[in-house]
């Protein structure tokens, strides 16, 4: 069962939800902040989430691994030598840098990775920076197949002005902007022989391949980003989105051009009368990352500090693999496509002077990749994998005397259906303000009863006999029935009940898919009304109440409510005068504390990435709503002002009633 809470505000009302952590700041330790890379990629926003790349593997295929050390340990799952040396020895110190870029522990030594509870797979596949295509081709198969969620491959194949022409400079041209078209334009071949095919049927399963542009300067990457835009024939990715490039950006500076980045400039493959028919750019899979001055570990016999600083499109890469094995953990049930997908549409674009061509997607984002993304639904049955029943229907209990607090977390999904979780009581809704009733509000002040709120009569009849008051309200949904008998001087018994029709202590149950049928409640109630003079006019006086409340309900969500249990209370002063009073008074509404329902609601995600129902829970009001009001009352008119905190059981929503009602009785 897989359950995450992201801390979070919620206006389903409007479709919205944006993470609001409390906790960003605590990542942001001295560790994080030197290797240069996290800040610039807003990575604290993702830890404060909860998203740290537990779970995930990242596949290291390099220069191989300081092995022993301290920032590694525990991490490593397989390693394997690829250069025929048969160690992992790294001799050149680019692949423990990089892999710490990627995974260095959060020890408070150092520097720490982008993913720094990820594990990793570690592959050789150069001792002296040289690499063989076929090489890199059987050190990406051998991690696909070892279990990698992503695989960094710090490298690239050099795509020079010389071999982009065959050495023929006319074969060599900008056709369009960011556009070039090249010797091996409608050959059907990649620059340096790279073939697709082999690719795709070495490379299988959903695993990302993240690679480094090149640090040549050019407006193009190197060869074997081109593999990201290869297509078939019939024009389907190759390797079906599964690729990022990575490009340098200079944090330091804010700009990703110079000697250490390639652009996101196009190399086109089919061009038709002078223009480039090619259906997807270098720059649809080009992103950027730290790349400049970045700190990270250091092989240990050659290093004295235990870290180095490296500049190179080498280093941005490792940024965005460990970015891909964040949003792997928390959303495991995503195609590595879609995983690519979400971190390029999330890049951040207001960057200075930015360009398509030059900067591709934009800058790594781990804020906006970690938040929700397009519209929110709520998944009702299937599994996140396949097909799935969306509601975007928000209301599930409006009213305020109970709550869907009990729910815990619900889950929504994005367009991405990720799944994301909120409070259950982002489903109670608010009553609309023109459902404001003058009448049932005032009751309270004139009955000093809170339960006689539910009532909107139309007809009141009252009987006294042996100082034993009978009080009937009828309308056209309900009926009331009050009695009230004095225990001695100052203390009074009162009991009574009343009926509603498609509501239960004024509570009204939705669905997500917008079927329900609220039926009839039957509420019995009973509590005592305490008075106490303390001058001749001016008198003190409080209640408490508990309910019994009797109902059902049939939705797509609720199927039945169990005994409902409530309460009240209320304290004043009233001021009598001949023929009226003024008063004040201090008052919690009728609220629910225990209403066991059968509740199916998404709340998490099985093994399989099916959707989980919530088969019970409590409609307990988990906000306490309390008013405040002052009241002058005649033989028929009651007229009141009052302020109510924490309003039909929202959280710090305040409101200000103002009413009367004025009565004839017989």
């Amino acid at each position: 069962m897989k359950l995450k809470v992201l801390a979070a505000s919620i206006a389903l009302a409007c479709g919205s939800l944006s993470a609001q952590s409390l906790t960003q700041k605590a990542f942001e330790t001295s560790e994080y902040a030197r290797s240069r890379a996290l800040p610039s990629i807003n990575a604290s926003a993702a830890y404060a989430r909860g998203y740290t790349g537990k779970g995930s593997v990242i596949a290291i295929l390099d220069s191989g691994i300081d092995a022993k050390n301290s920032e590694f340990a525990g991490k490593i799952l397989a390693v394997k030598d690829f250069t025929g040396q048969g160690n992992i020895i790294d001799t050149v110190g680019h692949g423990t840098h990089v892999a710490g870029i990627a995974v260095a522990a959060k020890n408070n030594i150092g520097m720490h990775g982008v993913a720094y509870d990820s594990q990793l797979l570690v592959g050789k596949i150069t001792t002296s920076g040289l690499i063989l295509g076929s090489t890199a081709l059987s050190a990406a198969s051998w991690a696909a197949t070892s279990g990698a969620d992503v695989a960094n491959m710090s490298l690239n194949f050099r795509l020079s002005d010389a071999v982009l022409s065959n050495n023929v400079k006319t074969n060599l041209a900008l056709i369009a902007p960011g556009v070039y078209k090249t010797f091996y334009t409608n050959t059907g071949k990649l620059p340096l022989g790279f073939d697709p095919l082999q690719w795709k049927a070495l490379v299988p399963g959903e695993m990302v391949l993240v690679v480094a542009a090149g640090n040549d300067a050019t407006a193009w990457t190197g060869g074997l980003s081109q593999l990201a835009t290869a297509v078939d024939a019939n024009g389907n990715l190759v390797l079906g989105g599964r690729m990022i490039v990575a490009g340098n950006w200079n944090s330091q500076t804010n700009q990703s051009t110079g000697p250490n980045s390639n652009g996101a400039a196009h190399l086109c493959m089919v061009m038709v009368n002078n223009a480039c028919t090619d259906r997807y750019r270098m720059s649809d899979f080009y992103l950027l990352a730290p790349g400049t001055g970045i700190t990270s570990v250091a092989v240990t016999e050659k290093s004295t500090t235990g870290v180095a600083t490296m500049t190179g499109t080498s280093m941005a890469a490792p940024t965005i693999s460990g970015s891909v094995a964040i949003i792997h953990q928390m959303w495991p049930q995503m195609s590595g496509a879609n995983v690519v997908k979400l971190l390029l549409a999330t890049g951040n674009k207001s960057i200075p002077n930015y360009n398509v061509n030059v900067h591709g997607q934009g800058l790594l984002d781990l804020e906006r990749a970690t938040r929700p993304i397009g519209a929110l639904a709520i998944p009702t049955t299937g599994r996140l994998t396949g097909p799935v029943t969306f509601s975007t229907n928000p209301l599930l209990l409006t009213g305020g005397s109970a709550s869907t607090g009990g729910l815990g977390g619900v889950m929504v999904v994005d367009d991405y259906q990720r799944d994301f979780y909120i409070k259950g009581s982002a489903f109670t809704g608010i009553t609309k303000a023109k459902d404001f009733n003058p009448i049932q509000s005032a009751m309270p002040y004139r009955t000093l009863n809170n339960f006689t709120q539910f009532n909107n009569y139309t007809e009141q009849f009252s009987y006294t006999a042996d100082s034993v008051n009978v009080d009937l309200f009828r309308d056209s949904e309900s009926n009331m029935i009050q009695i009230s008998m004095p225990i001695d001087r100052n203390v009074k018994f009162n009991t009574g009940m009343f009926t509603e029709q498609n509501k239960w202590l004024g509570n009204m149950v939705g669905s997500f898919n917008g079927f329900a049928n609220n039926t009839p409640s039957t509420t019995f109630y009973s509590g005592l009304n305490l008075n106490k003079d303390v001058s001749d006019n001016l008198s003190s006086f409080a209640s408490v109440g508990h309910g019994i409340t009797y109902t059902s309900a049939n939705s797509d969500n609720i199927k039945s409510i169990g005994t409902v249990l409530s309460y009240t209370w209320n304290l004043g002063l009233e001021y009598k005068m001949p023929n009226s009073s003024v008063g004040a008074m201090l008052y919690q509404p009728v609220t629910v504390y225990k209403a066991e329902a059968d509740m199916y609601a998404p709340v998490g995600l099985d093994s399989n990435f099916n959707v989980i129902q919530q088969s019970r829970a409590n409609l307990a009001a988990d906000v306490r709503e309390t008013r405040a009001g002052m009241f002058y009352k005649t033989k028929n008119l009651v007229a009141f002002i009052e302020h109510r905190q924490n309003f039909q059981g929202q959280a710090n929503v305040s409101n200000t009633a103002v009413g009367f009602n004025y009565t004839t009785r017989y």
